[in-house]
């Protein structure tokens, strides 16, 4: 399956089991909004867990509905130390026989 990423956005393909992190500075005791648009290759549920230590949240991925095959998913936490750490972690799927990747 080809995806079209926008000109001056980046993407990265996450495996089964599969993170990101990435170190951010903020200030302790404020909220603060992480905001990305995300796809899936097949039509199996899938799920990303998003974490900000001491907080963790699970997103399904069910369905896409936006005309490009990118949805938009937001996620809250408040700060509780100087530098936050966010996870993405795709944390895999049961492999099934007849699913083909396009």
């Amino acid at each position: 399956m080809l995806l079209v990423v926008p000109e001056g956005a980046y993407a990265i393909r996450l495996g089964n089991e599969a993170s990101i992190k990435q170190a951010v500075a903020v200030r302790p005791g404020m909220y603060y909004s992480l905001t990305f648009s995300a796809t899936r290759t097949c039509a199996q549920e899938e799920k990303l867990n998003v974490s900000v230590a001491p907080d963790s949240g699970v997103l399904p991925m069910q369905t896409m509905y936006s005309s490009n095959g990118w949805d938009s998913y937001a996620w809250a936490f408040q700060a509780t130390r100087p530098v936050a750490e966010v996870v993405i972690h795709n944390p895999g799927v049961e492999e099934e026989y007849n699913f083909v990747p396009g």
